[in-house]
């Protein structure tokens, strides 16, 4: 490879590298965060779910925007509101502008830069070797962001301050920009498409609304509203209605089934469309993207899960806390790259479905072993089981979907996947705290009742108070809030939650574990032998 060919991917890597860390890098300092911006557990889910949320909802309209501006200006753009995001939550005084930057404007620039990269690879780089090497290296550094980020937040959180993550990326995509003419633009064969701005409004409220009635399961729960539902002042939904969450997903889905619609009759009319629906009637294309979301909605999970364990449950620091996750991190960074070498002796599907094996396997043994665990050693082997299913995985499918799609769709059916990766990761953080939350309240009332401390009154106080404000609260936290109750008293509910939390994070690691055998089903329809281009009409 030449030296301009070799800076060329030195930035694009960066830009990947940057993206995909911040993916991961602030699970392992949620506790700091809770203290640093006072505020909850619940509202940095939240942050940590819009993240890749935005990333979802926009990423297929970056694609097209790129295609209408050049892509590499798209990158440039892109690059400038990421930056700009990073350095508005760098400073960050509180949760809302931390979500406005991280959340919002980071996710909104990683949609523009993602889609633009695979372009810029092609045209920087000739067919051949040289191309395929280069998409490689820049899926490797996505798996490597993805894997690092626990390790970077937590030494950065620990010993300085995770502020300190997103300054640092203003400075990378400072030293981007500053060389960016090194990269050599990727021109659009044929005329220019016209964005379908309705569209992409409706893709990106559907996930939205989809994403935030699950988000609401925490406060009011999924079928039944624990608490009254109020909007502006007004009571909407008592307690014990409907649950607003359940109706926020209906709606979502009902937005998104108004897209393809939408979609059908922009075609039908010979209108650019926003997503050529075309696509998902490859098989290949629907088992990799089953897939994929699958994959990612239980990494997002597990991960979110494993965070609020060691942070909140064993009271580790943020570098501590990532130091445990070390084991799956180093699994999926081994296994990602192997993918050419397994596929050479074993077919594809199997290899894929090896993986999710391996991540039900992992998350058995941490829901097992987590019952009773009082150090993050216990969890060891389930992190890196998890972690060799989940890099296995990894390894097979970005090819063979990407493989089994004619060359002219190979962009889109790559925005697809992204899509898909995001939304799996946002959905993934969104169910696990409301897994989180359900467990906590079943386990919290069935303790309360057995407790012989504590006379009726105080057990029907208290369950009325899980029910009305449950979540997932460190033992100092919960002492803080009890404070003003007689010492025996506080010390019993002190020990309520600590048994009812722990007890609640190892059972959402088993559902998890089951969630992954959904995986199996997804993959039916992956090929037994590398697939080739299909003809999709």
């Amino acid at each position: 490879m030449k030296p301009l060919e070799k800076k060329v991917l030195i930035l694009l890597a960066m830009a990947q590298l940057i993206l995909t860390l911040d993916s991961t890098v602030m699970n392992v300092s949620i506790s700091t965060l809770v203290k640093d911006l006072n505020t909850t557990v619940g509202a940095v889910q939240s942050a940590i779910a819009f993240y890749t949320l935005v990333m979802a909802a926009f990423m297929i309209a970056g694609a097209k925007i790129g295609d209408i501006i050049g892509r590499k200006k798209a990158f440039v753009i892109g690059l400038i509101i990421y930056g700009t995001g990073s350095l508005i939550t760098s400073l960050a005084p509180n949760i809302r502008v931390l979500t406005f930057g991280w959340s919002f404007m980071e996710g909104l620039g990683a949609a523009l830069v993602v889609p633009a990269m695979i372009s810029l690879i092609s045209a920087n780089f000739e067919k051949g070797p040289k191309r395929v090497k280069a998409y490689g290296n820049l899926a490797a550094m996505a798996a490597i962001g993805a894997a690092i980020g626990p390790i970077i937040g937590g030494l950065l959180t620990t010993y300085a301050s995770w502020r300190y993550v997103f300054a640092g990326e203003v400075l990378i995509v400072l030293y981007i920009l500053i060389n960016n003419k090194t990269i050599q633009d990727a021109h659009l064969v044929g005329e220019k498409p016209k964005l379908d701005w309705l569209g992409a409004g409706l893709t990106a409220a559907g996930m939205f609304v989809i994403v935030q009635g699950i988000l609401l399961a925490n406060t009011y729960g999924f079928f039944k509203a624990r608490v009254p539902f109020s909007v502006g002042g007004n009571v909407v939904l008592q307690a014990g209605q409907v649950s607003p969450s359940i109706l926020f997903v209906i709606a979502g889905l009902g937005i998104l089934g108004l897209f393809v619609l939408w979609e059908m009759h922009r075609k039908k009319v010979g209108k650019d469309v926003l997503v050529h629906l075309r696509l998902f009637a490859n098989s290949i294309v629907q088992s990799g993207l089953a897939s994929i979301l699958t994959l990612y909605l239980i990494m997002g999970g597990t991960m979110y899960a494993m965070a609020l364990y060691t942070q909140v449950n064993l009271g580790y620091s943020a570098i501590l806390s990532g130091l445990t996750l070390l084991p799956m991190s180093i699994m999926i960074m081994l296994l990602a790259s192997r993918g050419a070498i397994m596929a050479q002796k074993f077919a594809p599907r199997y290899i894929v479905r090896a993986g999710f094996v391996l991540v039900f396997v992992g998350a058995v043994l941490l829901g097992l072993f987590g019952k009773n665990a009082t150090t993050g050693w216990a969890l060891v082997p389930g992190i890196a089981v998890a972690g060799a299913g989940i890099g296995i995985i990894m390894s097979q499918l970005q090819n063979l979907v990407q493989s089994s799609v004619e060359l002219k769709d190979a962009s889109e059916t790559s925005g697809l996947m992204a899509t898909f990766q995001n939304l799996g990761m946002s959905l993934g953080t969104a169910l696990s705290g409301v897994l989180l939350i359900i467990s906590l309240l079943g386990v919290s009332t069935q303790l309360i009742a057995q407790n012989t401390q504590l006379n009726d009154a105080q057990k029907a106080q208290l369950t009325a108070a899980y029910q009305q404000n449950a979540q997932i609260a460190s033992n100092a936290q919960v002492e803080a809030a009890t404070a003003s109750l007689p010492a025996n008293l506080s010390s019993e509910v002190v020990a309520i939650n600590a048994q009812a939390r722990q007890t609640a994070l190892s059972r959402v690691f088993l559902l998890f574990g089951v969630l992954s055998l959904l995986g199996l089903v997804a993959t039916v329809k992956l090929p037994k032998v590398k697939p080739g281009p299909h003809a999709l009409g």
